[in-house]
Formats: structure tokens, sequence, C-alpha cells
């Protein structure tokens, strides 16, 4: 179902809290609420979940789509809304932080 756009952030810091707590089953029902709605944050955390779960192929799988996704939704930005040199430099090094940690984790 369709998740409104105020309440996506409310189901990813629940989503966190229910992993947080062992519930990751519990977590992943809200992180595939907002699946549809490419949230971002929560799709890195379904990375997350999946690396943490030993599933290191769909953690990669999961980290590049959300990468490409994330890229597409930067491009097509409205470039005045933003300061780009600090986001784009944020964003280049949350990403960087992702891929490492799968990586050592293989």
């Amino acid at each position: 179902s369709d998740v409104c756009s105020s309440d996506l952030e409310a189901y990813y810091h629940r989503a966190r809290a229910l992993v947080a707590l062992g519930h990751v089953e519990k977590a992943l029902e809200d992180v595939e609420r907002l699946r549809d709605q490419e949230f971002i944050p929560a799709l890195l955390l379904e990375a997350g979940i999946a690396q943490a779960s030993g599933e290191r192929d769909e953690a990669r799988r999961l980290l590049d789509d959300t990468s490409k996704l994330a890229e597409e939704k930067w491009r097509s930005r409205d470039v005045a809304d933003f300061p780009c040199e600090d986001v784009e430099s944020l964003i280049a090094s949350q990403m960087r932080k992702r891929q490492s940690a799968i990586a050592e984790a293989s």
C-alpha cells in the first residue's frame, strides 16, 4: 500500500528501532512499505540487514540498485534547491562507507 510522504521517516525510524530490538522480520515489513516510495534511507537499511544476515550478494545487489536510484534522483533534482557540492560530497561519502562495510564483511 502507498505510504503518505509524511510517514516515510516514521516507518524508516520504526524499522531501525525494530532491527535494534532484534525484530528483523517486522522491520523488513516497514522497509517493504517504503520500497515503492523509493525512500533511499530505507533501501540502504535493507541492504544493511541483508549484509548483517550474511546475504552478501543480496546486500551488494541492493546497494547497487539503491546507488543507481539515488544517482537518478540526484540528477533529476532542481539544482537551485540544494547546496550541490556539500550534498554531493555527503552522498559520495555515505556510499563509500556502505560499500566498504560490505566489502570488509565478504
